[in-house]
């Protein structure tokens, strides 16, 4: 995603440029852990539905949810926080309060980037080898065709969208 934003912003100069990269490098730090977390779902259902326990795999599901929002929480609390956090890593004026304004925007799409990643993780924990594969595929196509024929978009509707598309494929392949 940075690369893209690269590409947009590097034409508004070198203010502009250095706050988009304080704010991904912020927003980084602050989406990581619960990246990580989240994937680890993959793990917990896959070893369910091999063990034959189908009805503690799917309410995996719902417990992913409730992680996504307990995530979600004290990433939007940082918003807050963010120029003060700049100012401590030593911005200058223009480009901290640029790199406030990219993060707020980059982390209010906290929810459906912790959303599609717990979803995504379930699915390929749950499903078979092939489908994985398929899954693990569409999704990087889906952000590329979204980001580059729709750049006018926000990140929480792009995230929407991606969500929308891996439940609509999943529906699709489970019949």
């Amino acid at each position: 995603m940075a690369i893209f934003d690269t590409i947009v912003v590097g034409r508004l100069g070198t203010t502009a440029l250095a706050a988009m990269g304080l704010g991904v490098t912020v927003s980084f730090v602050v989406l990581a852990f619960g990246n990580g977390l989240l994937r680890s779902i993959k793990v917990v259902a896959a070893q369910r539905t091999g063990a034959g326990d189908l009805d503690a795999a799917s309410r995996l599901a719902w417990q992913a949810m409730w992680l996504v929002l307990a995530l979600t929480v004290p990433a939007l609390l940082v918003i807050p926080a963010t120029p003060w956090v700049l100012s401590w890593l030593g911005a200058s004026p223009g480009a901290a309060a640029d790199a406030s304004a990219y993060l707020a925007v980059r982390l209010m799409g906290a929810p459906f980037l912790y959303g599609t990643i717990a979803f995504g993780a379930f699915l390929q924990g749950k499903t078979a080898i092939s489908r994985q594969r398929f899954l693990g595929i569409c999704p990087e196509v889906l952000d590329e065709n979204l980001l580059w024929h729709r750049l006018h978009m926000d990140t929480a509707h792009i995230q929407i969208k991606i969500m929308e598309s891996r439940f609509d494929l999943a529906l699709l392949l489970d019949k």
